[in-house]
């Protein structure tokens, strides 16, 4: 036993011993290895061990939902499907969010685009009663023929929250106003890859830590259908996806073979003493792979004759300076010519843009004071994506990839060459939708 606590924690001979000694008393013996496993990811959390058992759905004593502070954190693979996972999370994170800044809700309504019958209403629901007792989820069908609308969506939810009862024409006024000081926040795509922690077991036993940075994108095995090695040490992949279109036959999940694309090795197999592994040519075996072609970013700077450069950094070049122990965005490039740092623009950040025709001028408005919101919201555009000289910007409520010419600079927009972007400021939005960090003035 205690070369087993050893192993799994690193102590030292003196403190395994002692700890396997512990004895429990029968009382402590009372839960099972199922209950145990809904427990712990909500004590690790950092949430006392009552209210985790009223979190995980079981009873304790006088504890009972609602008197949760915050909602348990879910462990990694929860669902083991990443949308739902994903939708969670964003719940989890709203709700602690308004927690942290005292605002606790009376009462919770979420209404969910999904399948009626689904058990993520029940889980969902489970979750929030943990905080707020007065707490339903609902669902709304969706016509699969229907755009996306993310205020006629939230519309909806009101309705569906508030229920009957209320004045229809006053119920729209009052919703419209909240709506518009709405605005809508999303995960900036910055960071190339996390920092983690693997911990080998060598000779005699002993723990070491490896430090590694683990890639943000990474090709999962279930989509390779092939792969074939080229010259320069890429490694090219073919992938299966489902049919569509004329592909699927009625009634049928028919699975086709995908384009190629190309990936790159970010590390190689080692055995438990970090030892490299190699195949039978001697040559080191890749273990994870990430897909390169996507752009990370675009810096921007200013030379000193007042012209502005562009540098357009690739998800490749980006982890190869994170490797490095480098910024993936590099504020120093060029800077023995004379070239100074202005802004960088990333993939989901958040710009509000001047309007001439409108009168507005973002430097002359306090972006952080909740009044303005209603304002903000009509200049508020989300980064959709980035090449050479064109960086396309779309409105921050505007779920839509559709381009129409009638809506350009009110819906959509594209800058062309980073003097476009004369007059935009970059900001920070948090889980809530408030401006919470004023950055670039471009």
């Amino acid at each position: 036993m205690a070369g087993k606590i050893r192993e799994l924690t690193g102590v030292d001979d003196e403190t395994a011993h002692k700890i396997a000694g512990i004895e429990f008393e029968d009382r402590f013996c009372g839960l099972s290895h199922k209950a145990m496993r809904k427990i712990l990811p909500v004590m690790m959390s950092g949430v006392k061990y009552s209210q985790s058992v009223v979190a995980a759905g079981y009873k304790y004593g006088t504890v009972t939902a609602g008197t949760l502070d915050r909602m348990p954190d879910l462990s990694a693979n929860h669902f083991w499907n990443p949308v739902v996972e994903k939708l969670f999370f964003q719940v989890i994170h709203i709700v602690n969010s308004l927690m942290e800044e005292g605002q606790k809700p009376d009462a919770i309504r979420l209404c969910l685009d999904i399948p009626v019958g689904s058990y993520i209403r029940k889980e969902m629901q489970r979750l929030l009663k943990m905080v707020v007792y007065h707490s339903k989820v609902f669902f709304r069908k969706r016509d699969e023929a229907s755009d996306v609308d993310y205020i006629a969506d939230a519309k909806d939810a009101l309705r569906i929250a508030a229920g009957s009862g209320f004045d229809k024409d006053e119920f729209e006024r009052q919703s419209q106003r909240v709506l518009d000081e709405m605005l809508v926040s999303y995960r900036v795509q910055g960071r190339v890859a996390t920092a983690n922690t693997n911990r080998i077991k060598v000779g005699g036993g002993r723990i070491v830590e490896q430090k590694c940075l683990t890639p943000r994108r990474q090709i999962h095995k279930e989509q390779i259908y092939r792969r074939k090695e080229t010259a320069d040490g890429a490694v090219t992949f073919v992938i299966r996806k489902p049919a569509s279109g004329d592909d699927l036959q009625e009634g049928q999940k028919k699975m086709t073979v995908g384009s190629r694309i190309t990936a790159y090795p970010l590390r190689w197999k080692r055995d438990k003493e970090g030892r490299l592994i190699l195949d039978s040519e001697g040559n080191p075996i890749p273990n994870d792979y990430a897909i390169f072609r996507n752009n990370h970013h675009v810096a921007v700077y200013e030379d000193t004759d007042g012209k502005l450069h562009e540098e357009v950094v690739t998800f490749k070049q980006a982890l190869d300076r994170r490797v490095k122990g480098r910024p993936a965005i590099d504020r120093d490039y060029n800077k023995d010519a004379g070239w100074g740092f202005c802004y960088s623009i990333c993939i989901n950040e958040m710009f509000v843009f001047p309007d001439e025709s409108a009168g507005f001028e973002p430097k002359a408005v306090d972006l952080m004071d909740r009044e303005n919101r209603p304002l903000i919201g009509k200049h508020l555009f989300r980064v959709q994506k980035l090449s050479h000289k064109s960086y396309s910007f779309v409105l921050h409520s505007n779920p839509s990839l559709e381009q129409d010419r009638a809506m350009k600079d009110i819906t959509w927009k594209r800058v062309h060459s980073p003097a476009g972007m004369k007059g935009a400021i970059k900001v920070r939005l948090n889980h809530l939708g408030e401006i919470v960090e004023v950055g670039d003035v471009c």
